[in-house]
């Protein structure tokens, strides 16, 4: 399932599990307010994952659901009852439970056009583990679900990855588990939490397009001016970041370097190490010299057509980070840690996460140096008309099939030059439009004599006005501006308005510091612009002007030909300047998930006892009250014994105590008995044995 986008509603991300997840709602709000991500939470009923994926009426089917999650303990696949001790009993057992889910996922309408869900099988219980061939089992029955939901549109991530990502030591409660269904510690329900945050910002936001680094010091430790090219040294976090810089580049994202150096001594480094991963073939660009690092970023974002905001730059001096995050405060700037762990500081680069990648992102590197290649072939040409002429341009423009929708809504995210109405879409939602009959959608795909572009943009037109066709999505990759595509896609819609029998074909612009290119363009066309001056204004063009738009390269100037950006695009984005803080924050390590184990601090009804705050805390938390009284009883405020049982294993993770259930159910429970209960249970366990 989809993301948000901007000007819509928040999308529901509904959370379902074959054992009690609401110690996850906790941690996983306050990540979503931390990143300021528009979503809402919702919880699916208590082990009803296969009922609420076969339920066309399911929380999970609602028209609001933007992101499903489905958390699965695989034991608890099984039927009613202990695991059994023989693991061949419990492979049978299980692997049928397993097949189960795969059949429900199979049928779900959950999972139609544009949308996908997260599987996560959550980990294993200790005795599970204990049993001989145990983690074996476990490897086993993930790989079989894995297999068994392949070709589905579900992410699958294992109890492995999850506790290599965000190991937790303590992480599962026998008692809660016995009690309550509520497998583990308030410590990894947090780490689960941390996990699904990530992802969810990935479905929400596109990742940072460049990734500018310096190279003294983080590709390898030495200088390569004075060690040389061979006196450099290439281990340990010098490799590591280079590995992940070579995997960005395969993924799309535009690998630069920027590094006060001679130019020389660098590429020298790149000619004659042979075990360096990073190749010069995997940069898009690079300024090696002695200017302002600040400086050479805006080059390379004029050069990239790149916005600050669309940048990370990484270096290990901390001067230099300085000199970009005072000048450059929408570029994400980190310090490279060299002497951590090698896997941890690329690891938590939340900045680079992506929820898809389509096949154009892996030839973004390529089709920059290819960039380049045209520029000094256009020199070649007495004109720029001439250059233009030669390039044996073909552009098609076809109705969108549900195949292009990733990528569709790539671009209305990522594409802000050319995009006229900055509606953001996800894939669910670009899908969704083929089915109204008063919208078509196109999408537009170039070549030249130098390279196969591929789906670069596209146009989402309202058709159900009597009189007029009008635009409501128009976008297209910068890559390509200024060669005539452009005039393209205007003939094409009236052409169709005429078809149609429209008289009008409606440009509508939302004009941004951004879109200045498209601005222009649509100044231009041959109609007439109604609320010119405003940000929201419109150009109207009758079809038959529209039908015969056409590109004049005599008259066109070559800076728009979206190779090179006059001025950097240097609208600071306010999102991205507050999200850089926490991302600083993750890739450094020091920003911990977030757990229900926070102090509670001095609450109301608390008093200055600090066993009764924190449990005034957990009261407040479980019944969604903003005020209790010491004297206030349990039940009679909406206490179920669902909430009893958490609060229970709330007390032993986050107090150490370990009391007996019988506590909760007394008639007279208060804050004030519950926190005499605690201290009393307290005493008796710190108590030598008589």
């Amino acid at each position: 399932m989809n993301g948000p986008t901007g000007g819509t509603a928040p999308a529901t991300t509904v959370i379902a599990a074959n054992f009690t997840v609401d110690p996850i709602e906790r941690p996983l709000g306050a990540w979503l307010s931390r990143l300021g991500l528009p979503y809402r939470l919702a919880l699916a009923p208590y082990r009803q994952v296969g009922q609420q994926l076969l339920d066309p009426h399911g929380v999970l089917n609602q028209p609001g659901t933007g992101f499903a999650a489905i958390l699965v303990l695989l034991e608890g696949l099984r039927p009613a009852g202990g695991l059994p001790a023989d693991p061949a009993a419990a492979h049978e057992e299980v692997g049928a439970g397993v097949d189960l889910l795969a059949g429900a996922l199979r049928r779900s309408p959950a999972l139609g056009p544009g949308r996908r869900c997260l599987l996560l099988v959550t980990p294993a219980t200790p005795r599970l583990l204990a049993m001989p061939g145990g983690p074996v089992l476990q490897r086993e029955l993930e790989d079989r679900l894995a297999r068994a939901v392949a070709g589905l549109p579900v992410t699958v991530i294992g109890s492995s990855e999850i506790a290599g990502g965000y190991p937790v030591e303590d992480y599962y409660d026998a008692r809660g588990h016995e009690l309550a269904d509520v497998p583990y510690t308030p410590a990894q329900f947090a780490a689960l939490a941390t996990l699904l945050a990530r992802r969810l910002r990935a479905e929400a936001r596109p990742p940072r397009k460049a990734l500018v680094v310096d190279c003294d010091g983080v590709l390898w430790s030495g200088s390569c001016g004075e060690d040389g090219p061979h006196g450099v040294s290439i281990e340990g976090p010098h490799h590591r970041m280079q590995r992940f810089m070579v995997e960005q580049a395969r993924l799309g994202t535009l690998v630069c370097l920027c590094s006060k150096n001679s130019e020389a001594d660098v590429m020298a480094v790149f000619a004659e190490r042979t075990d360096m991963p990073l190749r010069r073939e995997h940069l898009a660009a690079w300024r090696i010299n002695w200017k302002p690092k600040s400086a050479n970023l805006a080059d390379l974002g004029r050069e990239l057509a790149v916005g600050p905001e669309a940048m990370v730059f990484i270096d290990d001096s901390p001067l230099e980070c300085a000199d970009v995050e005072s000048n450059c405060p929408a570029v994400l700037t980190l310090g490279f840690p060299a002497h951590e762990c090698p896997s941890d500081f690329c690891d938590r680069l939340w900045a680079f996460d992506r929820a898809y990648v389509t096949e154009e992102d892996g030839s973004r590197a390529g089709s920059h140096r290819r960039a380049r290649s045209r520029a000094a072939a256009q020199r070649e040409f007495p004109s720029y008309a001439a250059f233009i002429r030669s390039l044996d341009l073909r552009v098609t423009i076809e109705p969108m099939t549900p195949g292009d929708a990733n990528r569709m809504a790539q671009l209305s995210v990522r594409t802000n030059q050319f995009n006229a109405t900055g509606i953001r879409r996800t894939p669910g939602e670009m899908l969704a439009l083929l089915d109204r009959p008063d919208r078509r959608c196109l999408v537009v795909r170039v070549k030249d004599r130098f390279e196969d572009y591929g789906l670069v943009g596209g146009v989402v037109a309202e058709v159900g006005a009597p009189d007029r066709l009008r635009v409501e999505s128009l976008f297209l990759s910068c890559r390509t501006l200024g060669r005539g595509v452009e005039h393209q896609i205007v003939a094409r819609l009236g052409v169709m308005a005429l078809e149609r029998g429209l008289a009008e074909v409606q440009l509508p612009v939302t004009a941004t510091p951004r879109n200045e290119p498209l601005q222009q363009f649509a100044a231009a066309l041959p109609g007439t612009a109604v609320g010119e001056g405003t940000s929201r204004w419109a150009v109207r063009l009758p079809a038959g002007a529209a039908a015969v738009v056409s590109f004049d390269p005599d008259r066109a100037a070559p800076a728009a030909s979206g190779d090179a950006v006059p001025g950097w695009l240097d609208e600071e984005s306010a999102e991205a300047v507050d999200e850089n803080a926490i991302l600083r924050q993750l890739a450094a390590g020091v920003a911990a998930p977030i757990g229900d184990d926070a102090p509670a601090g001095e609450a109301a009804g608390g008093g200055g006892d600090p066993i009764e705050a924190r449990l005034h805390a957990m009261w407040e938390d479980l019944l969604g009250l903003p005020s209790i009284g010491a004297h206030d009883n349990f039940f009679e405020l909406g206490g179920t014994s669902l909430a009893a049982f958490r609060l229970l294993s709330r007390i032993r993770a986050e107090l150490d105590v370990d009391l007996d259930a019988n506590v909760l159910f007394d008639t007279g429970l208060t804050l004030a008995t519950l926190a005499t209960a605690v201290r009393a249970q307290r005493l008796v366990q710190v108590e030598p044995a008589s």
